[in-house]
């Protein structure tokens, strides 16, 4: 399920004080526009009611893909110093969450941890390259009868 908060935001540009809107958690099967607003680096982008002055509210997001198997938690790079004691609660926090399912509904894959939401933008473009060239390379097997296995990440 994707969220949202209203935070209290003050304008960069004019020192407007409003609230805005942004995305705490994205849902890419349930949710494909956000994940669309979120590949296209427009998410959490607000405007400024008093100048229109836009800009980028960086926050923590948690990004969860199930039919690609990921399931990601966002932090804004500012918080990169954090990453041992943030890495340690994402993993004990997801493993405890995944313990409420039965055995064979639980997922098999760790989240994983990332700094800044351009970084997370770059690798998903890189991993849609990559899923690409292995699709190629899988018609090309099968054209030539050649014995193939997808792997996964």
């Amino acid at each position: 399920m994707s969220t949202f908060n209203e935070i209290d935001i003050a304008c960069e540009e004019c020192g407007e004080e409003f609230k805005g809107t942004i995305w705490t958690a994205v849902h890419a099967v349930e949710d494909p526009k956000l994940k669309d607003l979120l590949l296209g680096g427009e998410l959490n982008i607000v405007m400024c009611p008093k100048c229109s002055h836009l800009a980028f509210q960086d926050h923590f997001i948690l990004y969860q893909d199930p039919a690609g198997e990921l399931v990601a938690y966002i932090y804004p790079p500012a918080q990169m110093r954090e990453e041992e004691f943030l890495r340690k609660t994402m993993l004990s926090t997801y493993r405890e969450a995944q313990q409420v399912y039965e055995p064979e509904k639980r997922k098999d894959y760790d989240p994983i941890l990332v700094f800044g939401l351009e970084t997370f933008v770059e690798m998903m473009h890189q991993e849609e390259f990559l899923t690409e060239q292995s699709q190629v390379a899988e018609v090309v097997c099968k054209d030539h009868h050649i014995a193939y296995t997808l792997l996964r990440p």
